[in-house]
């Protein structure tokens, strides 16, 4: 998994590989949530240009993350998300941010929004 090293007013993106939400990678995600909220980011960019798609395992780990970031007070933010996995996400139970167009447009390279 690929990762800004740049961490601007408490933000940190998380570039996600494509294999992501194997069975074989999952926990790397998880764990990386929860390291970045031990120090205190608290929102957390995950940017899915990479992802084709997403199954079952995927929604569970996007689950536990939404858990994680509401114990912990943090906002996981969702972008570059391919139709196909936007329109699902659009459609499930749960309560992630998704930027659009626009928005995505005005991030810089440590994934904070440029006014």
């Amino acid at each position: 998994m690929q990762q800004s090293n740049r961490m601007i007013s408490q933000n940190h993106t998380i570039k996600l590989h494509k294999d992501i939400f194997s069975r074989k990678h999952v926990n790397e995600l998880v764990n990386e949530i929860k390291k970045a909220i031990e120090n205190n980011i608290l929102n957390i960019y995950l940017d899915f240009s990479e992802v084709q798609s997403m199954d079952i395992i995927g929604f569970g780990v996007l689950r536990t993350i939404q858990k994680i970031a509401i114990i912990n007070n943090a906002k996981i933010i969702l972008f570059d998300l391919k139709e196909n996995v936007k329109k699902i996400m659009k459609s499930s139970c749960l309560i992630l941010d998704i930027l659009d167009e626009e928005e995505e447009s005005r991030l810089d390279d440590g994934g904070a929004l440029i006014a």
